[in-house]
């Protein structure tokens, strides 16, 4: 009769070094066969493969169900019949529910192939980076976890890890991903759940949107900050008044023409062409990596006239962000030096850095 294994994880000690394994036979020498595993969380992993497909064997789980517990089983017989299940309806549910049809999928394994089904969609070339973006720190932090294994608590701890400086506006829709994308897991068998449960993702806390960020400045706070900046360009010399007025530049771009800051920064004066009136927005430049072409209204086209006359210099020599944020952070100071009240239209959202202070989020 074939011997039945309970495929025990063992330690052991190697030259110092803790490793694990489990007893799989015996050798034709007489010899113990062992099984290598990596850690103890690996060598329980692979002790319910071998159980299982050990359970698989008619001749052993008859032998097993023999030597088991029969009041144990007659109990459990009993309970089923109340409700009307058998003990084949109780092991098909556990199986199906417990382990998933793919199997124990790492999370780097899963994580690849969520990946592959996105490329084969017809996504947007930005839409695909966020998703790598998203899934490629998922995979670096939980590694060769079983997805099936996260829970809630885990998904927690991973956000409150990566997400430690994040703001509600930040966290909210990278939680939101992971809740998509963990559903995406249980339809495609890659997490068993009993039907109508919700996975680890859908448990988790997610932090509403702070909706009282300004997203549009009003008029009057564009005006005072502009201004502003003409009096700071005219009352200092040399290279200084043309780096502020070239920071006005970038200003009148992102704000009156909807160009992204990192976009802005990369325009020269050669990528305006003042007789047709637009600005064109080169692939180096561009964060979706295409080019494309912004009419210029009324009132840019003479905030840019009078710019170039008076010496801005936009050019890629430098660190034209640093240098905005310098002037940014000069126009706060002007309302805190004095007490009075900073707009909103300058970044006052507290972010930490890497030396652990923290200082305003441009």
């Amino acid at each position: 009769m074939p011997t039945k294994y309970g495929y025990e994880p063992k330690k052991w000690n190697d030259r110092g070094k803790e490793r694990w394994r489990i007893r799989v036979g015996t050798k034709s020498n007489g010899t113990a066969e062992y099984l290598p595993c990596k850690d103890e969380a690996h060598a329980k992993r692979e002790q319910k493969k071998l159980l299982a497909k050990q359970a698989g064997d008619d001749v052993l789980g008859l032998e097993a169900i023999k030597t088991a517990n029969q009041h144990g089983i007659a109990a459990c017989v009993g309970k089923l019949a109340v409700v009307g299940a058998t003990i084949e309806d109780a092991t098909e549910w556990f199986l199906r529910t417990r382990f998933p049809a793919k199997g124990n999928c790492t999370a780097t394994e899963a994580g690849n192939a969520y990946l592959a089904a996105k490329a084969r969609a017809n996504l947007g070339q930005v839409t695909r980076e966020s998703y790598a973006e998203k899934i490629g720190v998922f995979m670096n932090y939980f590694g060769d976890t079983p997805v099936n294994e996260i829970k809630t608590e885990h998904l927690e701890k991973y956000f409150g890890e990566i997400g430690k400086a994040w703001s509600n506006n930040t966290m909210n829709p990278w939680k939101r991903f992971t809740v998509t994308f963990f559903n995406w897991l249980q339809d495609n068998e890659y997490i068993a759940l009993p039907h109508g449960a919700k996975n680890a993702a859908e448990k988790m806390t997610i932090p509403k949107r702070d909706l009282h960020t300004p997203k549009i400045a009003s008029w009057e706070e564009v005006h005072d900050m502009l201004y502003w900046y003409d009096r700071k360009a005219n009352s200092v010399g040399g290279y200084k008044k043309g780096n502020v007025f070239g920071c006005m530049v970038y200003l009148v771009f992102c704000l009156f023409v909807g160009i992204r800051k990192s976009e802005a920064f990369q325009i020269t004066w050669d990528d305006i062409d003042f007789e047709a009136r637009t600005v064109s927005i080169l692939v180096e430049g561009a964060k979706t990596n295409r080019r494309r072409v912004n009419d210029l209204p009324d009132n840019v086209w003479e905030w840019l006239a009078y710019l170039k006359q008076n010496g801005a210099k936009l050019n890629s020599v430098g660190d034209a962000q640093r240098r905005l944020i310098y002037r940014q952070r000069d126009y706060r100071e002007s309302f805190t030096k004095r007490n009075a009240s900073v707009p909103d239209i300058v970044g006052v959202e507290l972010k930490l850095t890497r030396s652990g202070k923290t200082e305003p989020k441009e």
